[in-house]
């Protein structure tokens, strides 16, 4: 979450009820319910767990300035038939951070935060960010679903389609990072008592997205510089891989694998 506004949000909340959807990654410590699909106990494992600590490795007990609970920790998925397992505006304001742009049916999530919150605040990546080409050679993160748009009190949704990975005419040159400010990077809303929500599904893509990076006007001398810079990249990664010695790891690690088959114990 970007850190101005998470001040902002602590500020605004006051004492209400507050409920954090998706924060397993990085929960948001003011939250006094979470709703995941992941359980309590793997709470941020996300970012420093995920093949490097053993499946051992959970935290069962409170952390420092978390105001949720294990009680209050709920394991659902938000994208099932079930609405959320709570009344309708229950909550007096909703945090919904960097999931949309994951999940599989946005739309069936937006519709139950509009339904159990007053007010909220919801953040992703904005289309410019998503579109970015890493030096592994793949556009934005690979797990993510969709391209977003906020604009208003509308959030769109396009599918972040695989021909994004293929052309210049498609992608964003990381190099284009460094002349945009940082907040570009991120789409968000405050919004109170509602806000919109749609699919872009058209059958124009690729005209679509052409006339998008064209409207930003990149040097073309940035595609060429991230280039050279993704070659030498994966050949240093070639390179090191031929020559590292591999060792089976002392413990079976956590994998996402293995984060799903815990997450099936609560379903």
């Amino acid at each position: 979450m970007w850190p101005a506004h998470q001040t902002k949000i602590e500020a605004l909340v006051g004492d209400g009820l507050v409920l954090d959807i998706g924060g397993w990654c990085n929960p948001f410590l003011r939250a006094d319910y979470v709703l995941d699909v992941f359980p309590y106990e793997t709470r941020g494992l996300a970012y420093h767990g995920i093949g490097k600590l053993p499946i051992s490795c959970v935290y069962p007990d409170p952390l420092p300035g978390e105001r949720f609970t294990k009680k209050t920790w709920i394991v659902h998925d938000i994208c099932s038939e079930r609405p959320f397992p709570f009344s309708d505006k229950m909550f007096d304001f909703v945090v919904c951070s960097h999931t949309l742009e994951d999940v599989r049916d946005p739309l069936r999530a937006c519709s139950e935060i509009i339904r159990v919150g007053k007010a909220g605040y919801i953040e992703t990546p904005s289309r410019i960010g998503e579109m970015l080409m890493s030096y592994d050679g793949l556009v934005g993160a690979v797990h993510h679903r969709w391209l977003v748009d906020i604009r208003g009190n509308r959030i769109s949704f396009r599918m972040k389609h695989h021909f994004l990975h293929t052309s210049t005419d498609f992608y964003i040159p990381p190099s284009y990072k460094r002349t945009m400010d940082r907040i570009r990077g991120i789409a968000f809303l405050f919004w109170e008592h509602s806000f919109e929500y749609e699919e872009i599904a058209g059958y124009e893509y690729y005209r679509e997205t052409r006339e998008f990076i064209k409207s930003l006007n990149i040097p073309k001398s940035l595609y060429w510089v991230d280039y050279l810079r993704r070659f030498k990249h994966k050949t240093l990664q070639y390179w090191q891989n031929r020559h590292q010695q591999r060792q089976p790891p002392p413990e079976e690690l956590w994998t996402w694998h293995a984060l799903f088959e815990a997450s099936k114990r609560y379903l």
